[in-house]
């Protein structure tokens, strides 16, 4: 007889130490669920304008994967602890690993999309993105339509605390550039640029300038940070996040099922040879055993 791993345990000690086991193996996955639906909605909120303003760069599919990947690590966790919790027999992963499968192929997906990302990045795919979109505003006849397109860019702008593709002159026309804004446009661009009053002592990064709009000329405090930098600085943040952050987390993922799959696997065979005195794998009538990962605490030990 193959003397067992676990000795001195019955099957009701076992049953209740499978249970632990398995309970502790989902609520560290709970937990790794809910740091990804953390990071992935942080980063969604952080960058949604970019998506709405910037329709040919899509920069959200990478968190959008981190995010289901946690979605559904919540769901199935949550489901297995309740599960596991209530079961009469010792708890078995075998029914996870799809789930397990699914989860890694999220995560590396989300890695895959981020490198993408980066690269378009470096290329100047995001600049020429930029560029394209403060180009149609500029150019559209209807100057309700130019307002309704300028919402998203006003949005970045007080939000990243920037101004213009390349800088506040952006929104200025200049009868040497292709740019062609209304005085009301201007306006409503550059003040969404706007430091606020006290920014001498609170904004550091913006400056006083004299802009002529049509036959006026008026004193505006900007933001001086090009959206194209601010913007270049936070997709850089998440796509290097999620490019380390994804794999780890796989990683870490792998190595901790691989363990306990395999602590629970010793724990059953040192059960089956209690039960049946050979590490055969089969039952004392020669039969394959019904479910190998699950055994009863209500049955004996045969001594």
């Amino acid at each position: 007889m193959l003397k067992s791993k676990v000795p001195h345990l019955g099957l009701k000690e076992k049953a209740r130490l499978f249970r632990r086991l398995m309970l502790a193996f989902l609520l560290v996955y709970l937990a790794e669920g809910f740091a990804c639906l953390g990071i992935s909605i942080w980063l969604l909120v952080r960058l949604h304008s970019v998506n709405e303003c910037f329709l040919n760069y899509q920069i959200n599919a990478a968190s959008s994967l981190v995010l289901a990947s946690g979605i559904l690590t919540v769901c199935v966790c949550a489901l297995g602890v309740s599960s596991t919790s209530k079961a009469k027999n010792s708890p078995t992963l075998r029914p996870f690993v799809i789930f397990f499968v699914v989860l890694v192929v999220l995560e590396i997906s989300a890695a895959i999309v981020s490198a993408v990302d980066q690269n378009k990045l470096e290329d100047k795919t995001f600049h020429n993105s930029m560029s394209n979109t403060h180009w149609q505003i500029s150019n559209e006849q209807d100057e309700d339509e130019q307002k309704e397109l300028l919402e998203c860019w006003k949005e970045i702008q007080v939000d990243f605390k920037c101004c213009g593709v390349d800088g506040y002159r952006d929104w200025i026309t200049d009868p040497t550039d292709t740019y062609n804004f209304s005085v009301t446009i201007s306006t409503m661009a550059l003040d969404s640029c706007r430091c606020e009053l006290n920014w001498r002592r609170h904004e550091q990064k913006c400056i006083q300038v004299n802009v002529t709009l049509g036959t006026n000329v008026s004193d505006y405090s900007v933001f001086t940070s090009p959206c194209y930098d601010a913007l270049y600085s936070a997709i850089n943040t998440q796509t290097t996040l999620l490019r380390w952050f994804c794999p780890i987390l796989a990683i870490v993922q792998i190595v901790s099922f691989s363990f306990i799959f395999w602590l629970i696997s010793k724990l059953q065979k040192a059960n089956a040879i209690e039960i049946y005195g050979v590490d055969t794998g089969k039952n004392a009538d020669g039969t394959e055993p019904s479910n190998i990962f699950s055994v009863s605490e209500d049955r004996g030990v045969s001594r």
